[in-house]
């Protein structure tokens, strides 16, 4: 681990305006009754796309912050709608059908009436079964070397007939077998390099953004815009259900400035929209009577840097636990703003959603289902990120802050992925199951951390407030024993290396946290895991900064 960087901490972020809720008690208080029931019912029952496709940050920018702000765009920069005089099958000339930049781009001797559509329809058919559920690898690559071989103009006519490529999303793992297989970062830095012509990249991010601003490969700053071009288009298209539309518009929100403008240190890195499932695999409230009408449908998940992550020196991941949705993703990137303001510019802070942790008052945070699943996720983005990095001859330190549920998954990622990373830091965790280590050897030697200090200790720590009522919830319910978890910041057996939260042990100054929350935006007296001036935060950008022999560890 690198070290002492300096401390960008200029002062008390508790005080920035409109606080909102964090998470706190609200999460687990909705499990306590899940369990009532529960003990109750065994006790006592019997057996055309709507807009087109910006070209430029400004009208990025109008289209993301208008709607919520309530203002209005500049006169004249309305997009031109550029639909295609040959339209294909199964559209009509002024139809909007995909989407549509401001500038086509132009193959020089191939005009549109002599495309080779035989070439576009094959790629509709590689394209189906790479966002199969049972895609693999094999199915990506097809996929890739096939759009290599299309015209700029092919491209914009395969996105024209065929609007659903900007719909769905290519898949990530979610298994092992998946995990292995898919295409490494590596791969698809070569691809979008080295197989594809500048003209055949601009065509692709332009009519193809939702594929493109996710591949592991490419840089993020083209994946950010692309996926910000994805996001206007899916913001208010008649085909968007309203589960989806309301949660677009938190991570178009979680994209703006304090003045309702796009955040030029804010990158949307992904933006995944998955596709129909005929069960998402998802526990839906059985009070929330809409839900069961689009479980089919799963969330929209996303990822927002806060700093550059194509050039940061360090760069650390974000993992939320239940109740963390991408239905509250403004929250989400405050969270990460106010680490990234305890460091300094070298660093970079991502607010990472890219799996469906339990809903609230969800009895899955019992099971670990949800944790393996977004654990092979969360791999294949860390290793992509690491992979990306390292085609510019990068190697940044990457970091994980994990909380309650998120520290599950945290750990079946890093039994999983390829690259080491440099630490991860556990607070108010669910519990860690025992089966996911072999017996006779410290869970954290079994994680693919590297060491730090002389020590040459797992860069693993962990911390739980005193006064936090509901993580142990999540590793016992009711004190019952029916789940077998390690509790990381106490179990000694497990190998972290613990530090203080309630703001009177050890040798870092801060305040004690109060209850389980991660911030308490609510409540100014109060302190979360990640308020700025609780003993844990301070320490947490100790760790980040390198520093973590400067910590008095229990």
């Amino acid at each position: 681990m690198k070290g002492h960087r300096g401390s960008g901490h200029t002062g008390n972020g508790r005080t920035l305006a409109a606080r909102e809720s964090g998470q706190g008690t609200v999460e687990y208080t909705g499990l306590a009754v899940v369990i009532a029931i529960i003990l109750g019912a065994l006790l006592f029952s019997a057996p055309s796309w709507g807009s087109a496709l910006t070209s430029t940050v400004d009208r990025i920018i109008c289209d993301i912050s208008q709607p919520l702000s309530g203002g209005e765009c500049g006169a004249g920069e309305s997009p031109e709608n550029l639909a295609l005089e040959e339209s294909g099958p199964d559209s009509h000339p002024g139809e909007d059908t995909g989407p549509q930049p401001a500038a086509a781009p132009e193959e020089p001797g191939i005009p549109d009436d002599r495309l080779e559509q035989e070439l576009v329809d094959e790629a509709v058919e590689l394209f189906e079964r790479a966002i199969a559920e049972d895609a693999t690898g094999d199915d990506i690559r097809a996929l890739r070397e096939h759009l290599a071989d299309l015209s700029p103009a092919e491209i914009r006519q395969l996105s024209a007939q065929h609007p659903n490529i900007n719909r769905y999303s290519m898949p990530v793992p979610r298994t092992h077998e998946q995990l292995a297989s898919f295409p490494t970062g590596a791969e698809g830095a070569s691809w979008w390099n080295d197989s594809l012509t500048e003209e055949q990249r601009t065509a692709l991010a332009q009519y193809m953004p939702l594929m493109i601003g996710n591949v592991e490969g490419v840089d993020y700053e083209t994946r950010s815009e692309a996926n910000l071009n994805a996001l206007a288009f899916l913001r208010g298209h008649e085909g968007t259900t309203a589960a989806q539309q309301e949660r677009l518009d938190q991570i178009a929100s979680s994209m703006l400035d304090p003045t309702g403008q796009l955040d030029e240190n804010r990158y949307l890195l992904s933006l995944n929209m998955g596709h129909p499932r005929e069960n998402s695999g998802r526990w839906y409230n059985p009070f929330d009577w809409g839900a069961a009408e689009e479980k089919h449908w799963p969330d929209p998940l996303a990822a927002v840097s806060v700093g550059n992550p194509d050039t940061t020196e360090t760069t650390s991941f974000n993992i939320a636990g239940m109740g963390s949705n991408t239905d509250n993703m403004p929250t989400e990137v405050r969270r990460a703003q106010g680490l990234y303001d305890g460091l300094d510019e070298t660093h970079a802070v991502i607010s990472w959603i890219g799996y469906d942790p339990p809903s609230t008052a969800s009895p899955s945070v019992w099971s670990s289902d949800l944790a393996e699943a977004g654990g092979y996720a969360l791999a294949y983005a860390l290793d992509g990120y690491q992979q990306t990095r390292a085609t510019s001859g990068d190697s940044p330190e990457v970091f994980l802050n994990c909380h309650s549920y998120g520290t599950n998954t945290c750990n079946h990622a890093l039994m999983n992925n390829q690259e080491t990373v440099a630490g991860l830091t556990m607070y108010g965790s669910s519990g860690i199951p025992h089966h996911l280590f072999e017996e006779g050897v410290p869970p954290v030697q079994q994680l693919n951390v590297a060491t730090y200090g002389e020590s040459n200790l797992p860069a693993v720590f962990a911390t739980e407030s005193p006064d936090d009522f509901w993580a142990p919830l999540g590793r016992n319910p009711l004190g019952l024993g029916i789940i077998d978890r390690y509790n990381p910041a106490q179990d000694a057996s497990y190998g972290a290396q613990i530090f203080y939260s309630d703001g009177e042990g050890g040798n870092i100054e801060g305040e004690g946290v109060h209850g389980h929350g991660q911030n308490e935006y609510d409540h100014p007296e109060r302190y979360g895991y990640l308020d700025p001036d609780s003993q844990s935060y301070e320490t947490m950008i100790l760790i980040l900064q390198g520093l973590a022999e400067e910590v008095e560890f229990k």
